[in-house]
């Protein structure tokens, strides 16, 4: 069974406070999991899910090589603890995630450089390996009577040691070009740049000359807007932006205790059981086919909170958020957080097409309005809890 959010945190609290350094291939598969579940749970959060897939390559490394050098532990320790304190702390901050990434993205760099070029070090085979309790030491070509417990390399196995440490994190190469171009794509808007050593500089006026834009020679193309049936929508506001959405898809709208909202946003999910009360069947509260599913069936049910994208939009469920608003498509189903919902619904008369994220485009209303219309479907696809009845 795959592990909650809140089991994913305690178990990278239980494994950054841990004396014993040497992972087991138990507590190895242990964080895989966690990391799994927290990136399902960042994954709105590019640099906070950068994070995890950066630790998911140094994990990667050290169940395939083990905890040397210690520095590799050392970083998925810190990273990790920055993981739980991005969690645990309820505010979002995109500027300082994204510094917070870039300091640790550059030491990433600088441990990738360091263990590569351990192959190029020839440290004194007598210190390598050394006999313990014992002045003896192995001498180079000398065979040994290897023990099972502690055992001792001869110099042909510590070549090829040497040779794995010097590939090292390679394995992790296509997440670090990744993780890189994430980065990029961060620093650029800032007038910053990542430097091959990870350094964050920044962009020298001589590195824009010469780049030509005909952005502003362009003229915007005709406006496809047409004509549609009128369509019945329901305004939302997620996260200082104004959208609608259609009302059919509306399954229920409730506001929230404080308490249990904070929990919801901390957790990005909602469980159905908050919507229920004295004498209130949870099922009569539905429009849908969640009105359809029995009371004690209803109230196990947890839905996801849903982030639309967008450039509008911040990553993070809106922090300000008073209502919860439960939307279904055949058998999907989600939760929108909104700081406001209008009880009324409004006419869409004619539509123009647009292509950014979850905007569908632009509704124009029965007074000329203009305002943003949602992708509820590929919304709920993309993120939406798949209930089969």
């Amino acid at each position: 069974m795959p592990l909650s959010i809140e089991e994913s945190i305690k178990k990278l609290k239980a494994e950054i406070i841990a004396q014993d350094w040497r992972l087991s291939p138990k507590r190895v598969a242990g964080l895989e999991e966690a990391f799994q579940c927290l990136r399902q749970r960042f994954k709105n959060r590019r640099a906070t899910n950068a994070i995890l897939i950066m630790a998911g390559s140094i994990l990667d490394y050290i169940k395939k090589r083990g905890g040397n050098p210690p520095e590799t532990i050392e970083l998925l320790k810190e990273s990790m603890a920055h993981i739980v304190n991005l969690y645990e702390d309820f505010t979002f901050d995109p500027e300082k995630e994204k510094l917070l990434f870039a300091g640790l993205f550059k030491r990433f760099q600088k441990l990738k450089t360091k263990v590569r070029g351990v192959g190029n070090l020839k440290p004194p085979l007598e210190q390598s390996v050394g006999l313990p309790n014992s002045g003896q030491s192995v001498a180079s070509g000398q065979d040994v009577t290897v023990p099972k417990v502690g055992e001792l390399l001869d110099p042909a196995r510590v070549e090829r040691l040497m040779e794995d440490l010097k590939k090292s994190l390679d394995r992790a190469g296509e997440a670090s070009v990744a993780i890189s171009k994430i980065l990029a794509d961060t620093l650029e808007p800032r007038g910053l740049k990542l430097a091959a050593d990870g350094a964050v500089s920044a962009i020298a006026p001589e590195d824009s000359a010469g780049q030509t834009t005909i952005e502003n020679e362009k003229t915007r193309p005709p406006l496809n807007i047409q004509d549609c049936h009128p369509a019945e929508l329901r305004q939302l506001t997620i996260n200082g932006v104004h959208v609608v959405i259609p009302a059919e898809v509306v399954a229920l709208v409730r506001p929230l205790k404080k308490n249990r909202l904070k929990k919801c946003l901390k957790n990005g999910q909602v469980p159905l059981k908050y919507f229920s009360g004295f004498m209130r069947r949870l099922p009569h509260q539905f429009n849908g086919i969640l009105a359809t599913i029995k009371d004690k069936n209803l109230k196990r049910i947890n839905l996801p909170i849903m982030t639309p994208q967008g450039f509008y939009f911040v990553e993070a469920s809106d922090p300000q958020a008073t209502t919860m608003v439960v939307i279904s498509s055949g058998n999907w189903h989600g939760v929108l957080a909104c700081t406001e919902v209008h009880d009324e619904t409004c006419m869409m008369q004619k539509f123009e097409k647009q292509n950014n994220g979850d905007i569908a485009g632009l509704a124009y209303l029965e007074d000329d309005q203009q305002i943003i219309l949602l992708d509820s479907q590929g919304i709920l696809a993309r993120e939406g809890f798949l209930l089969m009845t």
